[in-house]
């Protein structure tokens, strides 16, 4: 049976991305650390045959020549998530490459909602502004207060998923009256960009067995996963009961 795996995580470090909120927390504390290896000991449990992150296609040849060069301790870890648990758990299941599934480009016509919002403040933007910012601070609190197994079993539990999507349908209803400006950047961005990497993370599935861990931004979770339910290629595991039970 061919099984998926999605993982919904924090960035660890922040690359410029489009997150209107970034997540803190000192990855490379000596107890942060120790929780990163127990957290890729748990992962090892679903057996993954590949493990797909949450970088762009284009940059697949220089992650190999990374991974390569980690494996032959000619290079540290650096703090994203793809280092901090995507190499450490491809070297435990003893996989020679990762596998990027992402595609991120801007689409001609469609600006960031992000800077949108910025340039156009109103009553509507200031709401969601505040209840985004209510939902980051309660997050960041849980994360202070948890272990990184403790916070990821949080993030993906399926109401956490379905509430992070609400916020994407919030940001569809922005309009400026002549153009809907929010649902041009969720249709036309943020929904083509989840099924690029449906698409891309499809093409894992090669062998009968085939087993792909997922590892991506906890926003793409809920959509990610309905694709492949809808799609019926393949069977999605409970991610939590994974946690939860190893």
């Amino acid at each position: 049976m061919q099984e998926l795996m999605i993982l919904g995580t924090f960035h660890f470090k922040s690359f410029g991305n489009s997150d209107q909120f970034k997540l803190k927390s000192d990855i490379l504390s000596s107890q942060r650390q120790q929780e990163v290896l127990k957290l890729v000991e748990v992962l090892a449990h679903f057996k993954p045959t590949k493990i797909a992150v949450e970088d762009a296609q284009e940059y697949s040849g220089q992650l190999q020549e990374e991974y390569q060069a980690y494996l032959r301790r000619e290079k540290e870890l650096g703090i994203s998530e793809v280092y901090q648990l995507g190499f450490r758990l491809a070297e435990h299941m003893r996989h020679d490459r990762l596998h990027c599934v992402d595609w991120n480009m801007a689409v001609p016509g469609v600006g960031s909602v992000f800077q949108w919002m910025a340039d156009n403040p109103s009553e509507h933007v200031e709401e969601l502004n505040r209840h985004n910012e209510e939902r980051f601070n309660q997050e960041q609190q849980h994360m202070e207060a948890s272990t990184l197994l403790e916070h990821f079993i949080y993030m993906n539990r399926p109401e956490y998923c379905a509430a992070d999507h609400q916020t994407y349908l919030e940001f569809a209803k922005l309009d400026d009256g002549t153009w809907p400006v929010g649902a041009g950047w969720v249709g036309q961005y943020w929904y083509y960009r989840n099924l690029r990497i449906w698409k891309n993370t499809t093409a894992l599935f090669q062998a009968p067995d085939e087993r792909v861990l997922l590892l991506i931004g906890a926003g793409h979770v809920h959509l990610l996963s309905q694709f492949f339910r809808e799609a019926g290629q393949v069977s999605v595991v409970d991610t939590v009961k994974v946690l939860s039970e190893n």
